[in-house]
């Protein structure tokens, strides 16, 4: 099996394979616990997107002798992305790619997976607390008064609103186009989590 390097990330070596397949190395200790979740997001989601290509029969790779730190496979999903083709995209192709995200995250949000709302909001409020933990010693006391405000607003803000499946990275590099300028894949599912629908849009 001939292996082609396609990317390089913090917690992988990415490979493309000659069965058309994406190979992810990991490079540290923490990679197998990412694709475990990455393969449980993916499961979640088999057959349950119809409007685009997504990746598909995901194989997980416990550390081994050639992957000390585990690896992950699964079908390459084939596009450009949004990046490369932004400036080449008219405003009816932006308008388009705009709808065919609309219904990919409405695809998303009517999975039935109903996760722990409560737990979801304890793991969020302890990453924002953290951050602002690493921040203490660079900020003034008000500064950092403000920013404990927007913690309990935050808290708050998620307390009110609706939770479901999310994405949770949409952004140029994972949304992909065809020849013609057509949404036609989304990739890198390991944000996904149940979260705030707004999260979408940010």
């Amino acid at each position: 099996m001939m292996l082609v390097k396609i990317g390089e990330g913090m917690v992988s070596n990415a490979y493309l394979d000659d069965g058309n397949r994406v190979l992810l190395e990991g490079k540290r200790e923490d990679s197998f616990a990412s694709y475990t979740r990455l393969k449980r997001n993916l499961d979640l989601l088999d057959g349950k997107i119809k409007s685009i290509s997504i990746p598909q029969n995901a194989v997980l790779f416990e550390p081994n002798v050639e992957y000390p730190y585990g690896a992950f496979s699964f079908d390459y999903v084939k596009g450009l992305e949004l990046k490369e083709k932004y400036l080449t995209c008219s405003k009816e192709d932006k308008e388009e790619i705009g709808k065919g995200l609309a219904i990919f995250v409405s695809e998303m949000q009517k999975i039935n997976f109903v996760g722990n709302k409560e737990e979801e909001i304890k793991i969020n409020l302890n990453k924002f607390n953290k951050s602002l933990s690493f921040l203490d010693k660079y900020l003034t006391e008000e500064e950092m008064g403000k920013l404990k405000i927007i913690s309990k607003k935050y808290e708050q803000f998620m307390i009110n609103s609706e939770f479901c499946l999310t994405h949770g990275d949409l952004q140029e590099e994972n949304i992909l186009l065809d020849d013609n300028n057509k949404l036609c894949g989304i990739i890198d599912f390991g944000n996904m989590e149940y979260y705030v629908k707004e999260i979408e849009f940010v």
